[in-house]
């Protein structure tokens, strides 16, 4: 999914909405602008993965658990792709899926809705759909046994990264992975917190979250380990919290606590007219629809304890595991529990 955006007054409404129908309608696409924005984006790439040890750690932690699924596959692309792109491949992308049969537009604001969806009708409705939309055909095999991957990268505190399959957007058990990331990451109260950084204090942080996608979903936890303190302890206290969960089950408290967190969250997120806007966006391009602020407050409530032991029994298992280490290279001068 790409999205493109703007904050405007209600008076500049309508230019806007020229101006993105023009750059669908007429983009430049040529050896020119593409040189120019290739280097535009290895920059980005350098900044955000390159240089960041935990942007390769999770480039490599996307990659090492799914081995089918283009989600596989950095965003940003990895450096050949951009370097080697050509204009003509640029060009077919953008006809084949920037085409007005796969666009999702959302205005909110103070607007006239009538003459707005008049004008966007008469702007967009210019453009040429295509005659197919590719669709990724393919589904991602059972894991059959944990993987690890080992990153080299000139660090102070080495990090442990880890992740487990988790359904897709939308499946009944994405609430309870949501409040069992709360319990386990919501701050200095989080589970991980508390054991890794300040009861053992081996970890300089710890969190995790339930990342939702819309054909997969991962749930992912990271450690960032103190200069002087053994990896292969982080690892170990890392996974013995979470699997802490499956084994032993979460509080009533907990759990309440945590829903509350995700309630505030998802109330204070729709704050403003652009936040609104992107909801509308994701959820029509991901359900067909826009699923109601009931609807997901509801689910939200729904979730008992034992939800939350159940989701972490049946994905935060150990064979379904993926692990990263983001370590100094051989012969470097980290400490030896680092390497």
């Amino acid at each position: 999914m790409t999205v493109y955006f703007e904050d405007v007054t209600a008076e500049s409404l309508p230019l806007v909405i020229d101006l993105e129908a023009e750059r669908f309608a007429h983009l430049d696409i040529s050896e020119h602008t593409l040189k120019s924005e290739r280097q535009v984006v290895l920059e980005e790439r350098r900044m955000r993965v390159e240089d960041r040890p935990d942007g390769l750690g999770i480039e490599a932690l996307t990659s090492l658990a799914w081995s089918a699924h283009p989600y596989r596959w950095p965003v940003i692309g990895w450096r050949s792709d951009i370097e080697a792109v050509t204009v003509d491949a640029c060009r077919s992308f953008f006809d084949t899926y920037y085409a007005p049969n796969n666009i999702v537009i959302a205005v909110v604001g103070d607007f006239e809705a009538a003459p707005t969806l008049a004008h966007i009708e008469r702007t967009f409705g210019r453009l040429k759909p295509a005659e197919t939309i590719p669709r990724n055909p393919t589904r991602e095999p059972e894991q059959r046994g944990e993987r690890r991957s080992t990153v080299f990268f000139d660090v102070h505190s080495p990090l442990v990264i880890a992740a487990w399959h988790a359904p897709a957007a939308g499946h009944e058990d994405a609430e309870p992975l949501d409040v069992a990331s709360e319990i386990l990451s919501a701050g200095r109260s989080g589970r991980l917190y508390r054991r890794l950084v300040y009861d053992t204090q081996v970890a300089q942080y710890a969190q995790g979250q339930y990342w939702e996608l819309d054909e997969a979903g991962l749930f992912y936890a990271i450690a960032g380990v103190r200069p002087d303190a053994s990896i292969d302890a982080v690892e170990q206290q890392l996974f013995e919290e979470i699997d802490r969960i499956g084994e032993s089950g979460v509080t009533d408290q907990e759990v309440t606590k945590a829903k509350r967190q995700l309630e505030v969250a998802l109330v204070n997120g729709l704050g403003t007219a652009h936040a609104i806007a992107s909801r509308i966006g994701r959820e029509m391009v991901t359900f067909g629809r826009i699923r109601s602020l009931d609807e997901r407050l509801a689910a939200i409530e729904a979730v008992t304890p034992e939800d939350v032991r159940r989701v972490a029994r049946k994905y935060l298992v150990d064979d379904k595991r993926n692990v990263v280490r983001v370590v100094s290279p051989p012969g470097s001068a980290a400490p030896e529990g680092q390497r």
